[in-house]
C-alpha cells in the first residue's frame, strides 16, 4: 500500500501562529481516519447543527451555526469531503464511534480552532509545554495510526519557518513513531534552512537544490529547443549558452523563459552551415543592436514583458497580492472585495493569464515565484507603504461593520497588525498585538501569546530613535514585556522572566512615583509585582512570592470596580498557594474563602466556568485536610469531583486527581472512626471493671 500524503503550506505570518503549519494535515487526517475507523450504525454525520451549549457528551465546537456535512457509513465506498467546514463533523463522527474521546477534544483544539471547547479552557492551566506537546503528539498517533504508512509535506513560501511549538511537536512525533512502530515519512521545503531541533537531527537528511551549472544549462537548452541531449549532428553555439546562463543565474524557471523571450523575438537562428543553434549576428547598420543587446539583461524585464498589455485595475491587484505575500488566504482577505474586487480581479488573473494557482479551501499561490519577485520589485517603497496602509483600512472597516450586526469583530488583529507595521502605523500594529497576545493566553497558548508581544515590544522599536527610549519605558511597553515575562515563565525560561519582570518592576515603580495618581501605572505595577510573585512561587521562592503579594493584593482589591470578579479572584488565589505551600494553613483558608466566594458571585454569568469554580474547592479542601478538618475537606473535595465529573471523561486526569484526593479524605476519616470506635469499646471495658 502506497503513502497517504498529507500536504500544509504556511507563510511567514502564518509562523506567528502556534501549530499553523499542521492544521490543514490534521483536517486531512481526520477525514482519512473516518473513512478506515470501525463504523457504528448509530453514529452517523448529520447536517444539523451541534450547539456548543450542547450536552457534555457532544463534541462542541466555537460556532454554533457550522453545519455537518451529510455523509453515512452506509457505503464502503463512500467518499468525503475535506473541506474545512467538514472538519468537526468527522470529529464528532470519530468521537461518536468512541475512537476519540474529550482528553483528545482538547489537544485537537488546540491545533484547530474549530474544534475548541471553551468550557474546557481551564483544564490548560498550569500545563507544562512539554506534557502539553505529548499530549497533542499521542492524539495524533490515535488519528495516524489507522492510516499508516503516511507521508507529511511541510511546505512554506521560503520567508518564514515553522514556529517553534510546531518543531517541538513534530520531534515528539518523530520520536514517538520509532516506539510506537507508526510508518511516518516527513518532508520540509524551505528556501532557507529550517530549525530542526537537536533531539531529531539524527533522522534528518538534507537535501539541497543547487543551481543548474553551465553543462547543465546547455542540457536543459537542449530540451527547451527540442534538440537530442545527445545529438551530434545538431549543436548549440557556446555563445547561446552563456547568454542564457548570465541572463538565468542558473535557475531553470528563468532559463526557460529566457529561451521563450528569445525565440519569440527570433534572437536565436539555426546555422545551417554549421548545424547549430547561435545568436542572430545581424545588427542596425552601425553594428548595434546585435542579438546579445535585444535579450535584457534584467531577467525582471523578461518576465514581466508578458504582463505589460493588463489593464491598470488588475496590476493593481497583482501589487496588492504581492504586498500580501506568495501564499494567501483569500477568505481572510475578504475585505478588499467590496471597494476593490480583488477577489473577482484575482479569479480572472488565474483563470486568464495562469499567473496564480489555487490550493484549495480559497487558499492562493503565484504560479511561478519569478513573477512574484518581478512584480514585488516595481513597486517603490512610498507605493507599498500606501498599499498596506489600505489593506489595514478596509480589514479595520470589515471588522467594525461586522462588530455592528453581531457584537463581534472578524478577530484578525495580527493580520491587521502585520499590515499596519508594513505601513508604519507602529501605534496601531502594537494594540492589535497586545490583544492577540492577550488572547492567546487566555487559551493557555504561551508561546503564540509570548510571540505576540515580542512583535508588540518590536513595534516600539521600529516608531524611531528619537522616541524609542521614551516608549521603551511607558506603561504600553512595560506592560508588554511583563506579558512577555510571564509566558516566558510558564514556559519554564525562569532567567530570561526573572530579567524581564524585575527590569519593568523597578522602571515601573519609578514611573508610579514620578505620576502619582495615574490609575494606569497602577495597573502596570499591579501586574509586575503579580508577576513577579508568580515567577518566586514558581521558583519555591515563597517568602519572596508572599512578600510581593502583600504588597499587591490590597491594589488589586481597591480596583474589583474596574475589573472582573474572576481576575480579583485570580489574585487573592494565587497569593492563598503561597500561604498554603508557606505553611499558612489558617490564612490561606481565609483568602480560599474569598476567592471561592468571588467566584460563586460570578453563577449565572458569561464569565462564569464551573471547571475553574472546581479549581477553588480543590484548593480548599487541600488547605483543610492540611489542617486536619477532613471532614470539611472531604465536602469540598466531592463538589470538585461533582464539577469536573459534569464536564469531562471519567479518565480524565482532574476527575483521577478529585478522586484521589476524596480517597485520602475518606481513608483519614475511616481511621478516625476506627479511632474512636476503639475508644469507645475501651472505655466501656474500663467502666465494667469498675462496677462493683
Amino acid at each position: 500500500m502506497g503513502f497517504r500524503i498529507l500536504t500544509s503550506f504556511s507563510t511567514s505570518l502564518d509562523s506567528f501562529t502556534s501549530y499553523f503549519c499542521f492544521r490543514k494535515i490534521l483536517s486531512r487526517a481526520l477525514e482519512e481516519c473516518v473513512k478506515t475507523a470501525p463504523k457504528d450504525p448509530r453514529a452517523k454525520l448529520r447536517r444539523d447543527s451541534v450547539s456548543s451549549a450542547g450536552s457534555r457528551r457532544s463534541w462542541c465546537r466555537r460556532s454554533s451555526d457550522a453545519s455537518c456535512a451529510s455523509l453515512t457509513s452506509d457505503a464502503d465506498d463512500e467518499l468525503f469531503t475535506s473541506e474545512e467546514d467538514h472538519t468537526v463533523a468527522h470529529a464528532e463522527y470519530l468521537y461518536e464511534n468512541k475512537f476519540l474521546d474529550m482528553t483528545d477534544q482538547l489537544m485537537l483544539g488546540y491545533i484547530l480552532p474549530d474544534l475548541f471547547d471553551e468550557r474546557l479552557i481551564s483544564l490548560l492551566h498550569g500545563q507544562n509545554p512539554n506534557t502539553l506537546t505529548k499530549g497533542i503528539c499521542k492524539t495524533l498517533l490515535k488519528i495516524l495510526k489507522p492510516i499508516q504508512p503516511v507521508m507529511l509535506m511541510f511546505d512554506s513560501d521560503g520567508e518564514g519557518d515553522m514556529d517553534s511549538p510546531s518543531w517541538n511537536l513534530l520531534s515528539e512525533l518523530m520520536q514517538a513513531s520509532i516506539a510506537e512502530g507508526l510508518r511516518l515519512f516527513v518532508t520540509v521545503a524551505s528556501r532557507k534552512m529550517p530549525t530542526v531541533p537537536y533531539a531529531i537531527m539524527d533522522l534528518v537528511y538534507e537535501v539541497k537544490l543547487l543551481p543548474l551549472e553551465k553543462d547543465d544549462t546547455e542540457m536543459y537548452v537542449r530540451a527547451l529547443l527540442g534538440l537530442p541531449s545527445n545529438g551530434d549532428n545538431l549543436g548549440v553555439d557556446k555563445d547561446v549558452i552563456d547568454v542564457v546562463y548570465e541572463r538565468a543565474e542558473g535557475c531553470p524557471l528563468f532559463t526557460e523563459r529566457v529561451v521563450s523571450y528569445a525565440q519569440d523575438n527570433n534572437i536565436f537562428v539555426f546555422d545551417e552551415s554549421r548545424n547549430t543553434v547561435a545568436l542572430d549576428v545581424g545588427g542596425d547598420i552601425d553594428g548595434n543592436n546585435t542579438a546579445a543587446d535585444r535579450l535584457p539583461l534584467d531577467i525582471v524585464d523578461i518576465v514581466l514583458e508578458a504582463l505589460n498589455g493588463l489593464p491598470p485595475e488588475l496590476w493593481d491587484v497583482l501589487k496588492i497580492a504581492s504586498c500580501i505575500g506568495y501564499s494567501f488566504d483569500i477568505n481572510i482577505y475578504e475585505a478588499l472585495e467590496s471597494g476593490l474586487g480583488f477577489q473577482s480581479r484575482l479569479a480572472h488573473l488565474e483563470e486568464m493569464f495562469e499567473i496564480f494557482e489555487r490550493l484549495g479551501d480559497g487558499r492562493y499561490q503565484w504560479k511561478h515565484r519569478a513573477v512574484y519577485e518581478a512584480v514585488r520589485s516595481v513597486i517603490i517603497t512610498n507605493e507599498r507603504v500606501e498599499i498596506h496602509a489600505m489593506i489595514s483600512e478596509e480589514i479595520e472597516k470589515a471588522e467594525n461593520e461586522s462588530r455592528k450586526q453581531d457584537g463581534k469583530g472578524l478577530n484578525d488583529s495580527v493580520l491587521r497588525a502585520r499590515h499596519c507595521v508594513l505601513a508604519d502605523k507602529f501605534d496601531s500594529a502594537l494594540q492589535m498585538y497586545m490583544s492577540a497576545g492577550k488572547r492567546a493566553e487566555e487559551r493557555f497558548n504561551f508561546s503564540e501569546a509570548e510571540v505576540m508581544y515580542r512583535q508588540a515590544i518590536d513595534c516600539i522599536k521600529r516608531a524611531g530613535s528619537d522616541v524609542v527610549a521614551g516608549l521603551l519605558s511607558s506603561p504600553k511597553a512595560s506592560l508588554a514585556r511583563i506579558r512577555r515575562g510571564s509566558c516566558l515563565r510558564e514556559l519554564g525560561q525562569y532567567d530570561e522572566a526573572e530579567e524581564e519582570i524585575e527590569k519593568c518592576k523597578i522602571e515601573t515603580e519609578k514611573i508610579r512615583k514620578d505620576n502619582s495618581g495615574d490609575v494606569g501605572d497602577d495597573d502596570v505595577y499591579l501586574e509586575a509585582l503579580a508577576a513577579l510573585a508568580t515567577l518566586r512561587q514558581a521558583q519555591s521562592k515563597y517568602s519572596e512570592a508572599r512578600m510581593l503579594y502583600e504588597e499587591a493584593l490590597p491594589t488589586a482589591r481597591a480596583e474589583q470596580g474596574r475589573h472582573s470578579a474572576l481576575w480579583v479572584a485570580g489574585h487573592i488565589a494565587r497569593y492563598a498557594e503561597i500561604l498554603r505551600k508557606s505553611g499558612e494553613f489558617a490564612l490561606a483558608e481565609e483568602h480560599h474563602r474569598e476567592a471561592l466566594d468571588l467566584r460563586l458571585s460570578t453563577v449565572g454569568q458569561e464569565e462564569f466556568s464551573e471547571l475553574e469554580f472546581s479549581v477553588s474547592h480543590t484548593q480548599l479542601g487541600c488547605t483543610m485536610f492540611a489542617q486536619g478538618k477532613v471532614k470539611e475537606a472531604l465536602e469540598h473535595h466531592q463538589k470538585a469531583l461533582s464539577q469536573r465529573f459534569n464536564n469531562l471523561e471519567f479518565s480524565h486526569a482532574l476527575v483521577s486527581e478529585s478522586l484521589n484526593y476524596c480517597a485520602e479524605a475518606l481513608n483519614d476519616t475511616i481511621c478516625w472512626l476506627t479511632h474512636c470506635q476503639r475508644g469507645l469499646y475501651s472505655s466501656s471495658y474500663v467502666d465494667t471493671l469498675q462496677c462493683p
